[in-house]
């Protein structure tokens, strides 16, 4: 009968276990990358700021949200299953209600054929074992009828051979010679009914034990999946009875993971904005205007009076030429400066020697041979040169 209904039972085919197991190992992991993120950091001073240092946390923070996105991935996977799975549930659980109830019919016949099979044997076994009893009796007194047989016919035939008995006397031993013969083919003959019906009882029992094997492995199989059965159908009537539940926790999870996922963007965003700002102030700082204006105004402070002429030099340069270069607007200055009529303004100005009125040329000359400068830049400089004088 269970193979009328074979396949009529759905079986729920996720497995939660293996679910919450997957989510915990993302989470082992993304602390894993926490601690490594850590661990790589402590190799900078707090107070530290380079572009390593903000490189090591970006990568730190992408391996972080690589393993998030795979944790909110999941979580929205664990909702859209939970939805199917109640849809399934409740599409199916009246099928599966109703294989329940005709496998519960079935393992009650089947059971009942089963123990009437294990009656059958039993009595098999007895009638048998009675049967066989007999039959070793019957052979024990058939062996002992022979034997006695035999030992009338020896008494016989010695006392014919003897010639000295008489009539009566023989007659006395053929009569008891020929009772002794007739009791001992009865017997031969009771032997053989009854080592035949033994034999049929054997058999009969043997077909029983084969039968009763037929049966008890039908009930087995369909007590089984009566278990199976009766296990799903309560899986399915907690699934539909415990769905609103477990719905607000899912959607909490996946709330949970895309918060968790926005925070870590949030920070992997400003850490990125942090990293270009600090870039653009490294580029200023170690431009080649920006350093030659800074070593023009310690000379400035050196030689106090050449003060806000020389920081005038210094601070063109930087306007001029490090500002353009840094935001890439491609702006240069040609660095074509007569040095005869400005240089001669500044020693006026600031009584340097000559030594010093040379270095502080060569330095400008070299600035100018190594950087490319626009003509109208270069009389901006000039301009600036001889704003020492005044």
């Amino acid at each position: 009968m269970s193979e009328n209904i074979k396949g009529v039972t759905i079986r729920n085919t996720m497995d939660n276990s293996q679910v919450e197991e997957g989510f915990k190992g993302l989470k082992r992991q993304l602390g894993l990358a926490n601690s490594e993120l850590k661990s790589n950091l402590s190799a900078f001073d707090k107070s530290e700021k380079s572009m390593k240092q903000y490189q090591t946390r970006i990568d730190g923070l992408n391996n972080k949200m690589k393993i998030q996105k795979q944790m909110f991935k999941q979580a929205e996977q664990e909702l859209k299953d939970l939805n199917a799975n109640y849809t399934k549930a409740k599409q199916t659980v009246s099928s599966v209600e109703k294989a329940y109830k005709s496998l519960a019919d079935a393992t009650k016949k089947e059971k009942a054929a089963l123990d009437k099979s294990n009656d059958a044997i039993k009595s098999s076994n007895a009638e048998l074992k009675k049967s066989q009893t007999q039959y070793k009796r019957t052979t024990e007194q058939k062996d002992k009828a022979y034997q006695k047989l035999k030992q009338l016919r020896q008494a016989e035939k010695e006392l014919k051979n003897s010639n000295q008995a008489t009539t009566a006397q023989l007659k006395r031993v053929a009569d008891a010679t020929q009772k002794q013969s007739q009791k001992h083919k009865e017997l031969v003959q009771k032997y053989k009914e009854e080592d035949a019906q033994v034999k049929k009882l054997r058999n009969q029992n043997n077909s029983l034990v084969s039968t009763n094997k037929k049966v008890k492995d039908t009930y087995d199989k369909t007590n089984t999946e009566l278990k199976q059965t009766e296990k799903e159908y309560k899986n399915l009537n907690t699934t539909i009875k415990n769905h609103g539940q477990n719905l607000s926790n899912a959607q909490k999870k996946v709330n949970n993971e895309r918060t968790s996922m926005n925070n870590l963007q949030k920070s992997i965003d400003r850490t990125s904005k942090e990293m270009k700002a600090f870039n653009k102030e490294q580029l200023i700082a170690n431009s080649q205007f920006t350093k030659t204006a800074d070593h023009l105004d310690k000379m400035s402070d050196k030689f106090g009076r050449m003060g806000h002429g020389m920081s005038s030099i210094g601070r063109s340069l930087s306007m001029y030429v490090t500002t353009p270069i840094v935001a890439g607007f491609g702006a240069s200055v040609k660095a074509a400066v007569d040095y005869e009529q400005s240089l001669a303004g500044v020693a006026k100005t600031t009584n340097l020697s000559g030594s010093e009125l040379n270095k502080m040329s060569n330095e400008i000359m070299g600035m100018s041979k190594k950087l490319p400068f626009a003509s109208n830049r270069n009389s901006g400089s000039c301009r600036s040169c001889r704003a020492i004088r005044c």
